[in-house]
């Protein structure tokens, strides 16, 4: 009886924690995506040009010039495990918010690179090919669905090489299982 008790309460464990991942995971509005990769860098012309003649805009924090960095959003989008299928609901729900903010006018000018990144779970070679796989899939359901031009979207596939938190807890997991969108122009 009481291992079957501890069973029970092992399931209950993993069922909690597959259940709070999409739970946590927030729904990135078509609004939010369009606010967020629309912005321009802002440059200050009284900044030196300490990179030799860059272009690139620059900023300047307690004395230190360093470049700006293009904007970006993560988001979550959810795949069975091993799989380049969608696992959930609001994994499409995010997939169509995208899809909707990638064939605004606002954002039509404009190429993104759709990085894919995993958890540590499987080897690095693995995971930066499944990544690669899942970035691919979800640039095809933009050209498929919203008629976004190929030549707008790049894919790559970081698999478990940029975590964003520890990979030692599922919930360190799950925010590791990430897609970002990052403006090219």
């Amino acid at each position: 009886m009481p291992f079957i008790r501890l069973l029970i309460m092992i399931a209950a464990v993993f069922l909690f924690a597959v259940t709070a991942q999409a739970d946590e995971a927030r729904l990135v509005t078509a609004d939010d995506f369009i606010d967020t990769l629309s912005k321009t860098t802002t440059t200050d012309d009284s900044l030196p040009d300490t990179a030799g003649g860059s272009q690139k805009p620059r900023f300047r924090l307690r004395g230190i010039s360093a470049e700006a960095r293009p904007p970006e959003i993560a988001i979550n989008i959810f795949f069975k495990s091993g799989s380049v299928e969608v696992a959930d609901d609001f994994s499409k729900k995010q997939m169509a918010e995208a899809g909707k903010a990638l064939s605004s006018e606002i954002l039509g000018p404009y190429r993104f690179e759709i990085a894919g990144h995993t958890d540590s779970v499987g080897s690095e070679a693995y995971n930066r090919d499944l990544s690669e796989k899942r970035a691919r899939a979800l640039k095809q359901y933009l050209m498929d669905q919203y008629h976004v031009a190929e030549n707008r979207l790049e894919t790559i596939g970081y698999g478990e090489s940029q975590p964003v938190a520890d990979n030692e807890t599922e919930q360190g997991r799950a925010r590791n299982r990430r897609v970002v969108f990052k403006r090219l122009d």
